[in-house]
């Protein structure tokens, strides 16, 4: 929302403005991780788990 459009709204308080975008990352985005496994001694806990997250994502 614009500045104009906020003082519009009779809010209390100061307008604060969205900052900036944070510079671009050459990296590649995101997490990706596939096939993991996990044993603990002769016991396969985890098996063939491929997981994909975005930048941004939340996961829980």
């Amino acid at each position: 929302m614009a500045r104009k459009e906020l003082s519009a709204l009779n809010l209390d308080g100061p307008v604060v403005e969205p900052a900036a975008p944070a510079v671009e990352d050459a990296r590649p985005t995101g997490l990706r991780v596939e096939h993991i496994a996990r044993s603990f001694g002769q016991r396969q806990v985890v098996r063939d788990v491929s997981l994909n997250v975005q930048r941004g994502e939340v996961c829980g």
